[in-house]
């Protein structure tokens, strides 16, 4: 069994404090998020045009996840509004 430095421990510790502040921003995203593909579309530009202008890395950072989320999202939201628009069509 090898010993792990406290430098790698700390380093390992600290990626996996990002990657959990990562998902739960993800999943604060996915619960705040619109259901309306407009607002979706108009919220991702203004985020993609924030992300051109940002500065600091971690600011880009949150914003890539941001934008990730939103485009699932929208895939998601076009999709349920296809699937509705089949059901009504089969009625």
């Amino acid at each position: 069994m090898a010993i792990v430095p406290r430098r790698r421990r700390r380093q390992q510790q600290s990626k996996s404090a990002l990657l959990q502040k990562s998902m739960l921003n993800s999943i604060k995203i996915l619960e705040e998020s619109l259901r309306d593909a407009g607002k979706l579309r108009e919220i991702l530009q203004a985020k993609e045009e924030g992300y051109e202008k940002a500065q600091d890395s971690e600011r880009r950072e949150r914003l890539i996840t941001e934008i990730d989320m939103l485009k699932h999202l929208l895939f998601l939201v076009n999709r349920r509004d296809v699937a509705a628009a089949d059901n009504k069509g089969n009625d």
